[in-house]
């Protein structure tokens, strides 16, 4: 016993105690689950370039030693300009806005040991573009003014804000500039031309820039007649019977039937804008109920109910217009067609309308936005021309371009071979379209202007002339 006691050391007892106890397998087991090396990365990642709303679907590849299932997640340094999500054993990265940002990918395993990934995003700045090739050409009157709202001139693709600024080229001729962010106005100042120069920028300093040209402009006469002989200028509808001789040095027209028009239209279109038509003229002594004037083509492209195919201003005494409506006590009249029946619009009575036998100088046209009828020195009718005739079903305000001009004289109760008489008249205006046709050498500038103003643009196309 003692020779076998001898030859067993306390080492070794101590370590056959220590290699059966409890306490060793749990500390094993505990070494096991919380130790070991940690995840190791088996590729990088490139740093990455993308643009604002791009996305890109990126690998990562981590290897656990022991084999352990990794837990992996992502994070951006900053979330406004890229973000990143994980799919699987990849990243889904998607650019948000403008800058640089850096990402992360770490790998833990189940002990939380980890491993990561970093690399960068930038997000480029995209410069802004404009939608059009130029500021819409601007062609306005001394003391008129034109506002455009430019946001839609420009867009970013970055979908930026953007920050607009105007500057005209020579402030004599046009002032003007943003108003309220978003809205460029020009100020007439003088007759001349320049230009406007808009730019757009971005928060990063990415500028896309238009110009625009600038026609400061007066009303120029068109044409004058006066009515000493036929030239050709007119060309008669209706069997209207038609004299330059009756009343020398007047054109007289009178209607054959009863409720027929007398009817002189100009054969030349005038195709004009911020017009004024002027004219002298008197309905025959002793006549009755004879209403004589103008009427107004506008350009169409058909012959539509939707739309107002002419407009008429006349001057005359009556109480009822047949087949048009009641009118008492006038001696002023507005009326339209867009469809049968004729519509009177507005009628009244003024001082500034002559006696009958008498001549008037009768003003009517479309100024400064509204459409106007003066007698005599008396305006006897102002109407915002946008919002076009009251209680109608006509589509949009009264036209604006006048293409057309016809003379036009009715009896309002049938009477038949009352002569109208026109001792001159003439058209001011500005030319509507900018076509060449138009322009005449015998146009003169006007040396005391109307104040006249453009109004909004209408479809350029050509009239359907109405025969009755």
């Amino acid at each position: 016993m003692n020779t076998l006691m001898s030859t067993t050391s306390p080492t070794a007892g101590l370590r056959a105690l220590l290699r059966w106890s409890p306490l060793v397998v749990v500390g094993s087991l505990l070494a096991a689950c919380t130790g070991g090396d940690p995840p190791t990365v088996c590729a990088e990642v490139d740093d990455q370039v993308l643009y604002t709303g791009q996305e890109k679907l990126l690998d990562i590849c981590f290897e656990d030693p022991e084999g352990a299932k990794l837990h992996i997640s992502a994070t951006s340094s900053d979330p406004e300009v890229g973000s990143i999500v994980v799919y699987g054993q990849a990243v889904n990265l998607v650019a948000v806005g403008v800058g640089k940002s850096t990402m992360t990918v770490q790998a833990e395993d189940p002990g939380g040991n980890t491993a990561s990934i970093d690399f960068n995003l930038e997000v480029p700045n995209q410069l802004p573009f404009a939608t059009l090739d130029e500021v819409p050409r601007t062609k306005i009157l001394t003391e008129q003014v034109r506002e455009y709202y430019v946001d839609d001139f420009f867009r970013d693709p970055d979908k930026d804000p953007l920050f607009f600024t105007a500057e005209i080229e020579n402030p004599a001729v046009a002032s003007g500039g943003m108003v309220d962010s978003l809205r460029l106005v020009i100020n007439g100042l003088t007759v001349g031309e320049t230009t406007v120069t808009l730019k757009a920028t971005d928060p990063h300093g990415g500028v896309a820039e238009l110009v625009g040209q600038i026609l400061v402009v007066e009303p120029v006469l068109f044409w004058r007649d006066d009515f000493d002989s036929n030239a050709g200028d007119w060309s008669f509808y209706w069997f209207t019977p038609w004299s330059y001789w009756l009343k020398p040095g007047h054109l007289s027209i009178s209607n054959r039937w009863s409720y027929y028009f007398a009817q002189a239209e100009r054969t030349t279109d005038d195709n004009a804008t911020e017009w004024m038509a002027m004219m002298s003229i008197a309905a025959d002594e002793g006549s009755t109920n004879q209403l004589t004037g103008m009427w107004s083509y506008p350009p169409t492209s058909a012959y539509t109910c939707n739309t107002i195919n002419f407009v008429v201003a006349t001057i005359g005494y009556t109480d009822e217009i047949h087949y048009i409506g009641s009118a008492p006590g006038s001696n002023w009249q507005l009326w339209y067609y867009n469809c049968y029946p004729y519509k009177l619009a507005a009628y009244g009575e003024t001082d500034g309308v002559a006696s009958i036998g008498e001549f008037t100088e009768f003003h009517w046209g479309v100024q400064r936005g509204n459409l106007q009828i003066s007698a005599g020195a008396t305006t006897a009718y102002s109407v915002d021309a946008s919002e076009g005739p009251d209680n109608d079903d006509v589509e949009g305000g009264w036209p604006v371009i006048h293409s057309t001009t016809r003379l036009v004289g009715l009896g309002a109760q049938g009477e038949t071979w009352q002569y109208n008489h026109y001792d001159w008249m003439e058209l001011w205006a500005i030319d509507a379209y900018d076509d060449a046709a138009d322009l005449s050498g015998n146009k003169q500038l006007r040396n005391d202007p109307a104040s006249l103003s453009p109004m909004p643009p209408a479809d350029q196309v050509q009239r359907m002339i109405i025969h009755q």
